[in-house]
């Protein structure tokens, strides 16, 4: 047993899910920046309830799970990285930080672009993939710089994923998406901005409460 009380604790270098053994936390900072390899099981965030954060650490596959109250954390100018991995959790980059997506992403939670003051806040996918999943990415920020785009290649929006808030960018002026789901500006007096080149649209783009979508010209 691993006991986490007003203190921080940095889990570094290679381990699978097995190696966290049974952590308990009352209070506390516990910090991934390692590479939880974690193909074929799961990563349960409740064993340790709270926020996990993770700066510039990295998830190989399997899924991420959480129970109500318990988050994923992406800390402000820090990267993290999932490689196939499918969350049932919620998630929040914080102002200033970067996930990276590759060979897929399965978002079943709820994903929170936190920009703050203008600082570049991205969901980012490298290489050709889908945002799969039944969930929903939420610009919370209140400028264009919340972005969700491709690096690489061309990103397709699953028809069971919505994107939706205030202000943000989504898509990529030099790259192609394809938008299968539902992206709706619901907050009055904000925009989101959708950049692609092309853009295909065969899900649903909408506006609601005074919010606007800007469409590629």
């Amino acid at each position: 047993v691993m006991t986490l009380e007003d203190a921080r604790l940095a889990l570094g270098g290679t381990f699978g899910v097995g190696a966290l053994g049974s952590l308990q936390r009352a209070g506390g900072t516990l910090v991934l920046f390692g590479l939880v390899e974690n193909g074929g099981t799961t990563l349960d965030l409740g064993v340790a309830p709270g926020p996990w954060r993770i700066e510039d650490g990295r998830i190989n596959g399997g899924a991420v799970v959480a129970p109500a109250g318990t988050s994923l954390v992406v800390g402000s100018g820090r990267t993290a990285t999932l490689d196939g991995v499918r969350l049932d959790s919620e998630v929040t980059v914080e102002s200033g930080g970067r996930l990276i997506a590759l060979n897929g992403l399965t978002l079943n939670g709820t994903l929170s672009l936190n920009e703050q003051s203008g600082a570049y806040t991205a969901l980012e996918f490298s290489g050709t993939q889908t945002l799969a999943g039944q969930g929903q990415v939420v610009f919370t920020g209140l400028n264009p710089s919340g972005t969700v785009q491709p690096t690489s290649g061309t990103l397709t929006i699953g028809s069971g994923v919505t994107l939706r808030g205030g202000s943000g960018t989504i898509g990529n002026p030099d790259l192609p998406l394809i938008n299968e789901g539902t992206i709706i500006a619901d907050v009055a007096g904000r925009s989101l901005t959708i950049r692609a080149n092309p853009f295909e649209n065969h899900g649903s783009v909408t506006e609601a409460n005074g919010g606007r979508v800007v469409l590629p010209p």
